[in-house]
């Protein structure tokens, strides 16, 4: 999974906690990793990997989670729910 963050503000961020939660409709348990990122400019956006073991026809969600920075105030996008389905293919 791939995770690309934005500094949408106007000054810098630094030590900016990433966390990305999976979990699966089959097993009912979660996975989770974090990382942080050292730092972006205003407007600068950066990529982050993480890597999960995933089945096929399994339906899961995945939670990305932004923490808060200080002086943040605009917290309404640091969320993200996705559900999804792996193919057969993988």
């Amino acid at each position: 999974v791939n995770v690309t963050v934005t500094n949408q503000g106007n000054e810098a961020a630094a030590e900016i906690p990433v966390q990305v939660v999976l979990s699966s409709d089959r097993t009912g348990t979660a996975r989770n990793d974090s990382v942080d990122i050292q730092r972006l400019q205003p407007f600068e956006s950066t990529s982050v990997e993480f890597v999960f073991d995933v089945s096929p026809i399994v339906n899961y969600g995945m939670v990305v989670n932004v923490g808060l920075i200080t002086g943040e105030t605009d917290i309404e996008n640091n969320l993200l729910i996705v559900p999804f389905v792996v193919n057969e293919e993988g």
